[in-house]
């Protein structure tokens, strides 16, 4: 049933104008991650907090010393990643394997911050929403709103994108997905 919706989407898709396609990705695709999911995600939390009576996390000075350099740690690795995807891997951050919004990469990169890990934007995404919990100084959104947001982030969308890339990039990839670890990143690089 996904594949038929996906199929019919890709197809009406492609008959856009690729400077269409890119308008339409960064008015109605960008802002659910950049803006729409992380207030729902922080309006969650506070609930939590409420309910539960949390207090802060951590005194006010204290949770923004360390919400700060979260967050450009964070930001950093996004933009990392998107600078090695369009530059080595000649496609867009933004793209699916299986869905023709923008280009995806047409090579597969092993190097940058994909060399320690395979996810970089989702790990840097992870600590950009980490510092957003400090910076609000939730209790509920970094304990249970962001580990449920994870794992489902994991289910749905990084494991989907995986039997993708094995299809696009083949024996290259599996090698590359059994040498490096998918979120943690590896301080040396296995072989496979």
């Amino acid at each position: 049933m996904l594949e038929v919706l996906g199929d019919r989407l890709n197809a009406r898709l492609e008959s856009i104008p690729a400077r269409k396609r890119t308008v339409f990705m960064y008015i109605f695709y960008a802002p659910i991650p950049l803006l729409i999911t992380p207030w729902i995600m922080v309006r969650a939390g506070k609930s939590i907090d409420r309910a539960g009576r949390f207090k802060g996390l951590l005194p006010r000075p204290l949770n923004l010393f360390l919400a700060v350099p979260t967050a450009i740690t964070g930001l950093f690795y996004v933009v990392w990643s998107w600078y090695y995807m369009v530059r080595l891997g000649k496609g867009h951050p933004f793209s699916q394997p299986d869905l023709n919004i923008q280009p995806s990469p047409s090579e597969l990169v092993t190097s940058g911050p994909f060399a320690a890990c395979r996810n970089p934007q989702s790990l840097g995404g992870l600590l950009v929403l980490i510092s957003l919990a400090l910076y609000v100084n939730s209790a509920g959104l970094l304990f249970f709103v962001l580990p449920t947001a994870g794992g489902l982030w994991n289910l749905l969308v990084v494991r989907s994108e995986e039997p993708g890339l094995e299809r696009k990039f083949g024996e290259e990839y599996i090698a590359y997905k059994q040498a490096v670890p998918r979120y943690i990143p590896a301080l040396k690089r296995r072989r496979p």
